[in-house]
Protein backbone atom coordinates (compact mmCIF):
# COMPACT_ATOMS: atom_id res chain seq x y z
CA UNK A 1 0.00 0.00 0.00
CA UNK A 2 2.71 2.49 0.63
CA UNK A 3 3.29 1.90 -3.24
CA UNK A 4 0.13 3.40 -3.93
CA UNK A 5 0.44 6.23 -0.94
CA UNK A 6 4.18 7.17 -2.56
CA UNK A 7 1.90 7.36 -6.20
CA UNK A 8 -0.89 9.03 -5.22
CA UNK A 9 0.99 11.73 -3.45
CA UNK A 10 3.89 12.29 -6.58
CA UNK A 11 0.59 12.79 -8.66
CA UNK A 12 -1.38 15.59 -6.78
CA UNK A 13 0.94 17.25 -4.42
CA UNK A 14 2.42 19.48 -7.93
CA UNK A 15 -1.04 20.02 -8.42
CA UNK A 16 -2.24 21.52 -5.25
CA UNK A 17 1.46 23.38 -5.02
CA UNK A 18 0.72 24.71 -8.33
CA UNK A 19 -3.06 25.73 -6.94
CA UNK A 20 -1.56 27.32 -4.03
CA UNK A 21 0.96 29.19 -5.34
CA UNK A 22 -0.84 31.01 -8.10
CA UNK A 23 -3.36 31.80 -5.12
CA UNK A 24 -0.41 33.22 -2.70
CA UNK A 25 0.99 35.31 -5.88
CA UNK A 26 -2.18 37.36 -6.13
CA UNK A 27 -1.95 38.96 -2.70
CA UNK A 28 1.61 38.88 -1.01
CA UNK A 29 0.10 38.96 3.00
CA UNK A 30 -1.45 34.87 2.01
CA UNK A 31 0.86 32.26 2.67
CA UNK A 32 -0.13 28.26 2.14
CA UNK A 33 0.96 25.22 3.07
CA UNK A 34 0.89 21.61 0.89
CA UNK A 35 1.07 18.59 2.41
CA UNK A 36 -0.40 15.38 3.37
CA UNK A 37 -0.82 13.37 6.21
CA UNK A 38 -2.43 9.73 6.79
CA UNK A 39 -4.18 7.43 9.22
CA UNK A 40 -6.37 4.66 9.89
CA UNK A 41 -8.98 6.35 8.26
CA UNK A 42 -7.47 7.56 5.58
CA UNK A 43 -4.42 5.91 3.10
CA UNK A 44 -3.59 9.51 2.42
CA UNK A 45 -4.83 12.92 2.77
CA UNK A 46 -3.65 15.59 0.70
CA UNK A 47 -3.77 19.51 1.11
CA UNK A 48 -3.32 22.74 0.60
CA UNK A 49 -3.86 25.52 3.21
CA UNK A 50 -4.21 29.37 1.93
CA UNK A 51 -4.15 31.65 5.00
CA UNK A 52 -2.77 35.60 5.30
CA UNK A 53 -0.59 36.81 7.98
CA UNK A 54 -1.85 38.10 11.63
CA UNK A 55 -5.60 36.03 10.90
CA UNK A 56 -6.49 32.72 11.81
CA UNK A 57 -8.52 31.63 9.41
CA UNK A 58 -7.85 29.68 6.73
CA UNK A 59 -9.54 27.81 3.42
CA UNK A 60 -8.05 24.35 2.22
CA UNK A 61 -8.47 22.18 -0.77
CA UNK A 62 -8.40 18.55 0.34
CA UNK A 63 -8.12 15.55 -1.54
CA UNK A 64 -8.72 11.64 0.73
CA UNK A 65 -7.62 7.99 -0.25
CA UNK A 66 -9.47 5.32 1.00
CA UNK A 67 -8.77 1.85 0.87
CA UNK A 68 -11.79 -0.37 2.00
CA UNK A 69 -12.40 -3.57 0.15
CA UNK A 70 -9.15 -3.85 -2.47
CA UNK A 71 -10.74 -0.17 -3.98
CA UNK A 72 -9.56 3.32 -3.63
CA UNK A 73 -12.24 5.76 -3.18
CA UNK A 74 -10.95 9.39 -4.32
CA UNK A 75 -12.48 12.93 -3.38
CA UNK A 76 -11.47 16.39 -3.19
CA UNK A 77 -13.35 19.63 -1.95
CA UNK A 78 -12.35 23.06 -1.19
CA UNK A 79 -13.63 24.16 2.88
CA UNK A 80 -13.41 26.94 5.22
CA UNK A 81 -11.65 26.06 8.50
CA UNK A 82 -15.10 26.01 9.93
CA UNK A 83 -16.33 22.96 8.25
CA UNK A 84 -17.98 25.57 5.11
CA UNK A 85 -17.51 23.60 1.81
CA UNK A 86 -16.84 25.72 -0.92
CA UNK A 87 -17.32 23.84 -3.41
CA UNK A 88 -17.50 19.81 -4.00
CA UNK A 89 -14.91 18.19 -6.22
CA UNK A 90 -14.30 14.85 -7.99
CA UNK A 91 -14.62 11.52 -6.82
CA UNK A 92 -13.48 8.19 -8.06
CA UNK A 93 -13.47 4.63 -7.11
CA UNK A 94 -10.40 2.56 -8.38
CA UNK A 95 -9.94 -1.11 -8.03
CA UNK A 96 -6.22 -1.08 -5.84
CA UNK A 97 -4.55 -3.29 -8.64
CA UNK A 98 -5.46 -0.51 -11.47
CA UNK A 99 -3.19 2.00 -9.67
CA UNK A 100 -0.22 0.60 -10.30
CA UNK A 101 -1.13 -0.88 -13.48
CA UNK A 102 1.27 0.14 -16.44
CA UNK A 103 -1.47 2.48 -18.13
CA UNK A 104 -2.56 3.91 -15.44
CA UNK A 105 -5.85 5.50 -16.88
CA UNK A 106 -8.57 5.46 -14.33
CA UNK A 107 -6.20 7.33 -11.32
CA UNK A 108 -4.82 9.63 -14.71
CA UNK A 109 -8.60 10.40 -15.84
CA UNK A 110 -9.45 11.45 -11.63
CA UNK A 111 -6.16 13.44 -11.76
CA UNK A 112 -7.63 15.51 -14.86
CA UNK A 113 -11.06 16.33 -12.90
CA UNK A 114 -8.97 17.53 -10.26
CA UNK A 115 -6.90 19.36 -12.03
CA UNK A 116 -10.17 20.83 -13.50
CA UNK A 117 -11.96 21.39 -10.48
CA UNK A 118 -9.15 23.21 -8.85
CA UNK A 119 -9.29 25.41 -12.29
CA UNK A 120 -13.04 26.05 -11.68
CA UNK A 121 -12.79 26.96 -7.94
CA UNK A 122 -9.87 29.09 -8.69
CA UNK A 123 -12.03 32.40 -8.76
CA UNK A 124 -14.10 32.03 -6.02
CA UNK A 125 -11.00 30.69 -3.86
CA UNK A 126 -9.25 34.43 -4.68
CA UNK A 127 -12.37 35.98 -3.40
CA UNK A 128 -12.30 34.33 -0.13
CA UNK A 129 -8.91 34.42 0.60
CA UNK A 130 -8.92 38.29 -0.32
CA UNK A 131 -11.89 38.66 2.46
CA UNK A 132 -9.74 36.69 5.20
Amino acid sequence: MNEVKDLLWRCVQPLLRDFAERIAASDSAVSYSVGHTSSNAFLIRGYASLRKAAVDDEIAVTVDAVFEDGEIALSADACMDDGEVLADGPEATIPSAAMLSSSGTPLAEWLGRFEDFLASIEAEVNKRVAAL
